[in-house]
């Protein structure tokens, strides 16, 4: 089998897992994403319409079902589909997969998943996980990084070094700049009410809104491209 070059996939893909976050909350997110000239992936939870209005090339709409208690595994993902109609991709919450998971996506029509979290890894490329699926791979995750690398800066995602840099981020921790767990806890009981969570947002340390700003930054300066994992 031949290998595959890492260099051929030097791009940066920010995506952001919905988590039933509302419009607001997602509106304050891609406006940052248009600010800076950049493309992202949204993978929806529910029906919103802002992610439907996201209709040109700078965005786009993936799944991101939820399999917990669920009685079977095709509902979650049909009743997006119906919803986003033109999505290609999906990403489980809490990255749920198996082998019966992956062969829906596939009888769906999907074409990739992206479950797979390795952090801070270079090098990383989509590879064919089964016939007419792709896997691709992401190095970083916002609420990984408060959890258990708080310390290590955002120069350790490897930017300059070869390979796919998948981003993975949460519109509620960029909103709250969330700390830590122990602060996700403290704001999370108002999570649907914009007006509520503005009382409890970190604007006095660092969290994951700085963090952001800080990759945002960091991409434009260095002329990183971006796209869509759709793209990938």
């Amino acid at each position: 089998m031949a290998s595959i070059d890492p260099a051929k996939f030097d791009w940066v893909c920010l995506t952001f897992d919905v988590d039933w976050a509302n419009d607001e909350i997602l509106q304050y997110v891609a406006a940052s994403v248009t600010a800076a000239g950049l493309t992202a992936t949204f993978f929806a939870t529910h029906d919103s319409p802002f992610l439907k209005d996201l209709t040109n090339d700078q965005f786009e709409i993936g799944l991101h079902p939820n399999f917990n208690r669920q009685d079977d595994i095709r509902s979650p993902l049909t009743e997006l589909l119906e919803l986003y109609p033109e999505a290609r991709g999906t990403r489980s919450h809490l990255l749920a997969q198996s082998p019966s998971i992956l062969d829906t996506i596939c009888n769906l029509g999907l074409v990739y998943e992206s479950n797979i979290h390795l952090p801070f890894h270079s090098g990383l490329h989509p590879v064919v996980r089964i016939t007419d699926l792709v896997s691709i791979p992401f190095c970083w995750a916002d609420d990984t990084h408060f959890r258990v690398y708080p310390d290590r800066p955002i120069s350790d995602i490897p930017f300059q070094l070869p390979g796919l840099k998948v981003l993975a981020f949460h519109p509620i921790h960029v909103f709250m700049n969330t700390s830590s767990v122990e602060h996700y806890e403290s704001y999370k009981q108002h999570y649907h009410d914009a007006e509520a969570l503005r009382q409890h947002k970190n604007t006095t340390g660092r969290g994951v809104e700085t963090m952001f700003t800080e990759i945002l930054t960091c991409i434009s300066e260095q002329q990183i491209r971006t796209t869509t994992l759709a793209d990938v």
